[in-house]
């Protein structure tokens, strides 16, 4: 009892964080005065690069307050984590709400967002609701999250550009239930065996948690007013290595076309957020070829062969198939470096030539 009334009185001393006694889930009480005004927020300015920019931020007592005006009698507070966007350029935009677990998996909650785009007076544009929401699995390069994806373009002399981003919460948001993975069923999925028969496991909502946003350049201000130039051949590449002269009727070329016609396709369509995914998968596939440079550079003939077998088998499903990675280690398994690094140009040149045609289809 004793060790109970000493966390009691630092959790009343600390007036933010405690756990809701019925649903054991976080909430938040804060002392802070709430900002009713959207210019008296403060804005965080993001820096875009040729490359993707990623930001998190940690919601807690901390975080400002906005008050909300609402249909009801009293407004609703809610935290709110706001930017300053780009005024040129398009961009996808990526959120994730990253769910947090307790109770050995079996207990999750996260802050559930809603995106609000703002002119550069400060009035709303348009408000992206918590049904937006996807549940994103936790993999082996990804957190379990909440997230939400759009494309921002703020191209040309648009006068209702969107000009600030909002991440606040609403009333409606914290109702919000969301199934997430159950860590008992997907174990006894993994060893094979049949999974228990155990409830769904229920994100609930809270007004803590941590979010990322991600803003990925799909083609610069200054790439619209300037002609892209090929991407140049560097110096210690042949102009036409015997290894490129080889593979031109490969799969690899086949899947590049393939792939350059699907993405032309999403494109004149209006399907981008499809088109945004295919980019993606060719973006990691030249990371892979890299990745692999990497790995089998300067390593012995035994560990070469090793590498070689491991991947000598055709994968049609694969963006850079098995067949072009075996014709990476033979190069250096020959002592062409050249010969490798080439490859690895030549998969840079197709993710060049897919940003194009996202140039060509903005003119």
């Amino acid at each position: 009892m004793k060790h109970l009334a000493i966390v009691v009185s630092l959790a009343l001393l600390a007036g933010c964080a405690s756990i809701d006694p019925v649903t054991q889930e976080p909430t938040q009480h804060t002392q802070q005065q709430a900002i009713t005004r959207f210019s008296d927020i403060n804005y965080s300015s993001i820096p875009v690069y040729d490359k993707p920019v990623k930001i998190e931020r940690v919601i807690d007592q901390n975080t400002q307050i906005l008050s909300i005006t609402t249909p009801s009698t009293t407004d609703s507070l809610s935290p709110v984590v706001a930017w300053k966007l780009p005024s040129e350029g398009a961009y996808r935009i990526k959120l994730e709400s990253f769910v947090q677990r307790s109770n050995f998996g079996n207990s999750a909650h996260a802050f559930v967002p809603e995106i609000w785009l703002l002119d550069k007076d400060y009035k709303i544009l348009t408000k992206r609701s918590s049904d937006h929401l996807n549940y994103d699995q936790q993999s082996m390069l990804t957190r379990e999250a909440l997230s939400d994806e759009f494309i921002l373009n703020n191209l040309g002399s648009n006068q209702n550009a969107p000009a600030y981003l909002l991440i606040v919460t609403t009333d409606k948001a914290r109702q919000k239930q969301f199934v997430v993975a159950n860590m008992d069923a997907e174990y006894a999925k993994v060893r094979g065996r049949l999974a228990p028969p155990v409830p769904d496991v229920q994100a609930n909502a809270a007004d803590t948690g941590t979010i990322r946003l991600t803003v990925t350049p799909l083609m610069s201000f200054a790439q619209v007013k300037k002609p892209v130039k090929p991407v140049p051949t560097p110096d210690y590449v042949p102009a036409v290595p015997d290894i490129v002269k080889k593979s031109s009727n490969s799969d690899w070329d086949k899947v590049a076309h393939q792939q350059l016609s699907s993405i032309e396709q999403a494109i004149e369509s209006g399907q981008i957020t499809q088109a945004m995914k295919q980019r993606s998968s060719v973006r990691k596939a030249h990371a892979e070829l890299q990745s692999l440079f990497q790995s089998a550079y300067g390593k012995d003939m035994a560990e070469l062969n090793k590498l070689e077998a491991q991947h000598h088998h055709t994968d049609t499903g694969s963006m850079i198939s098995n067949q072009y990675k075996v014709a990476l280690i033979k190069a250096l398994k020959k002592g062409d470096i050249q010969g490798a690094l080439a490859l690895v140009d030549q998969s840079e040149q197709l993710v060049w030539k897919v940003d194009l045609l996202f140039k060509n289809a903005s003119q």
